[in-house]
Parts: C-alpha cells; structure tokens; sequence
C-alpha cells in the first residue's frame, strides 16, 4: 500500500504493481512523492520516500465526470526491501465480499487523514443498481459500500485499491460528495462508493508498463 503525498502531506492512495509503478486515481495528479513500507505515516524516513518521476493519466480522463479515473506513477527509483507488490485484475465480473485499505478520514467530521493505514470489507453493489441512483456514472466503473451499509472510504482514500482475492479489481474514485462519508442507516445515503474498474484498463495499464509510460 502507497501513500501518496505532497508537500509531506498525504493526499491519496496507490498500489505497487511493479517494483517502480503505483496505480491510482487520475484525480490525485497533483501528488510529488510516494511512501512505501509503513502503516504508520508517522513512521515513514526519508528510505521509504520516493520521488515521482512520471506521471501518466489516461488520455480520456474527464476531471468533471471522473470517467477514466485512472493514473500511472512512475518512481525515481525502484522499490527497495521488503516491499511486496500486488496483482491487478485479469478477468471481470467481480462479486460478494472485498476488502478497501487506505489512510483516509475516518468519520464524517475529521479534517485530515488517519495516521495507522485503516481497511474494511465492502460488498460490491450491481452495477445497474447503482446506475438508478447515479444516472451520470461513468462506465468501466464498480461500484461497492458507501450508501446506507455501515462501511464505505473517505476523502483521501482516494486512489488507493479495491481487492478481490488478493488483486486489485478497483481504484477508489468517488462518493457522493466532498466530506460525505456517512454510510449509517440513519445517514439516508443512497449512493454506493464508485471506483474505476481496473480490469477494464488492464490493456492500457500493461501498455504503461511496457513502455509507454
């Protein structure tokens, strides 16, 4: 698990899928400097900071719709130590129960990110259900948690990864709003946590990775 920050701020999350790139959001385009090998943002040294030397949004992302919400992170250098990389999707038509991770804020009234890397299990959502209540979602998305299941990310989780039996099928994208993160029964939120469906840009991700980026 990446956090991605600038400034020394943490602002969003990745995934290591190579030992020099980071998958995350298109939206978090805005970050200098990825950390790896700690839960704790408050244990990170100066070994564990890595430049960002290239950034490589999908062409058609849109920042209005968040549609293609989806961006490649080449490192200065390659990851050192004991930092593992994760899988990405291969295949689609993912269901039941999966896990997000992230630092994001952990409730609704908190003004900055969690120091200790927090997750929770999310169910994924139909995507035609979901659609009824977004009308405007963007395709090549899934959608899991948020609404009224007790569970769901929050601000600065974003980019950081969906699994599904241990790969990573999703990027956090969106919620329904900027600090709208109560997911309560008695929150009336109707709307599922959106994330952009990897495997459907698996091909653009391998063509990153091979090269391109």
């Amino acid at each position: 698990m990446a956090s991605l920050q600038s400034g020394g701020i943490h602002m969003c999350g990745g995934s290591l899928i190579r030992d020099n790139f980071v998958l995350t959001a298109a939206h978090c385009e805005k970050v200098d400097t990825v950390v790896l090998g700690t839960h704790r943002l408050d244990e990170a040294n100066n070994g564990m900071k890595y430049s960002v030397a290239k950034k490589c949004k999908h062409p058609s992302y849109g920042s209005e719709t968040l549609a293609n919400d989806i961006m490649l992170l080449k490192l200065s250098r390659k990851a050192e130590g004991k930092i593992k990389t994760i899988g990405f999707a291969n295949n689609g038509g993912v269901s039941g129960d999966c896990e997000v991770a992230g630092w994001g804020y952990t409730d609704n009234t908190s003004k900055q990110p969690s120091n200790e890397l927090k997750k929770t299990q999310v169910t994924i959502i139909d995507w035609n259900k979901c659609k009824e209540v977004w009308t405007k979602i963007p395709d090549k998305t899934i959608c899991a948690g948020g609404a009224s299941t007790n569970t769901g990310f929050c601000q600065t989780d974003s980019g950081g990864p969906l699994m599904c039996g241990g790969v990573v099928v999703g990027i956090v994208s969106h919620n329904e709003k900027a600090n709208k993160c109560d997911y309560s029964e008695r929150s009336k939120n109707k709307f599922p946590n959106v994330y952009t469906d990897v495997f459907a840009f698996s091909q653009w991700i391998n063509d990153q990775l091979n090269g391109e980026c």
